[in-house]
């Protein structure tokens, strides 16, 4: 316990969070790209976790930090997003067709279609409690 900032995180060593950002990057295309209704949408949301894990590495440069809190903070945030979405891969899938009208300028649709209330609060309720656990497993010194 530390007395200061609370409870100290469990210690993981790197290389089982290597396996976890593994495991959620590849759960991540399993539950999101066959949804999806076109070669398109799924090449986009297949390059998420690419994109992410280079977005991590630049911070990383930028900010000076290790893969010791790299790694970690990649694969929570793709923990968040997939709690945030599991169970909306219908509706992402109608969204996306719903967008493809629009941006074709099918039925007379004059709003960009959008995922419900619902999910992005699902989303939010995911996103917040794994931020706050990204930041406790990072903040180890």
């Amino acid at each position: 316990m530390n007395d200061r900032w609370g409870p100290t995180p469990p210690y993981l060593p790197l290389g089982l969070w290597w396996l976890i950002a593994a495991v959620c990057s590849l759960t991540f295309l399993a539950l999101f790209v066959p949804p999806m209704p076109t070669t398109a949408h799924r090449i986009r949301i297949a390059l998420t976790p690419p994109a992410l894990a280079a977005g991590a590495v630049l911070m990383g440069f930028q900010q000076d930090l290790d893969a010791r809190h790299l790694v970690p903070m990649y694969a929570c945030m793709l923990i968040g997003f997939q709690l945030g979405l599991v169970g909306r891969g219908r509706e992402m899938r109608r969204v996306a067709i719903d967008t493809l009208a629009y941006e074709a300028g099918e039925d007379g649709a004059t709003t960009r279609p959008q995922l419900s209330a619902g999910a992005y609060v699902q989303l939010a309720c995911a996103l917040l409690p794994t931020l706050a656990a990204t930041l406790w497993f990072v903040a180890v010194p």
